[in-house]
């Protein structure tokens, strides 16, 4: 073997020399030696999120509110109101992108209030369907057509009405009926009482 191999095979001993024994020891003290610990505050996290879904749950629609609900303002609920009839008006096609084609009005406010409401026959007057999302505030929410102008209708149990009131400034009318154990509110453009004349209980 020439002096060039042995400077060579001794340069790739040195580079591939296996680690001492000292390195091979804290390496397994490393692994057996306790993580640090983990934070605690994902847990309240979950905690407080189960906590808040067990609310709502027991406050959903049809179930007794406590007291206090009836002291609340009707002021944020008039915002909402006020944003999803905005929101129909500004869609395009008669608002019928904002609704639920698939779910029936009478048929919701069976299942969320208890009570059977339906929409008679009146010329001019077309229910254009149910509100997608949170726009009914624990109730039912429908938007109607009479002629040319759109009407958002909200129907709440009497027992919730917090007197829900628009914006100040607001553009929209706010209209007023009760009808059996609901209360029906109209947001509209113009007068819309016509409307709201137009539901019924099934029974009349």
């Amino acid at each position: 073997m020439t002096s060039d191999d042995d400077t060579i095979d001794q340069a790739l001993r040195r580079a591939f020399a296996p680690p001492p024994a000292e390195a091979f020891a804290e390496r397994a003290r490393a692994v057996a030696r306790p993580g640090p610990a983990r934070p605690w505050w994902p847990w309240v996290v979950a905690l407080a999120a189960t906590l808040l879904l067990a609310a709502v749950f027991v406050l959903r629609p049809g179930r007794e509110l406590p007291a206090a609900h009836e002291a609340l303002d009707g002021a944020p609920l008039g915002q909402l109101w006020a944003a999803a009839y905005e929101q129909a008006l500004g869609c395009g096609d008669g608002g019928r992108s904002c609704c639920d084609p698939g779910l029936d009005f009478a048929t919701a406010c069976q299942r969320q209030l208890s009570q059977r409401l339906e929409l008679g026959e009146q010329e001019g007057v077309q229910l254009i369907g149910c509100f997608c999302g949170p726009a009914a505030g624990g109730g039912v929410a429908a938007l109607v057509r009479d002629g040319d102008e759109a009407v958002a209708v909200f129907v709440l149990p009497r027992r919730d009405d917090v007197a829900p009131h628009l914006p100040p400034g607001s553009p929209w009318l706010l209209e007023r009926r009760e009808l059996g154990d609901c209360v029906l509110y109209a947001v509209s453009q113009a007068p819309a009482s016509r409307v709201l004349a137009q539901f019924t209980l099934p029974d009349q």
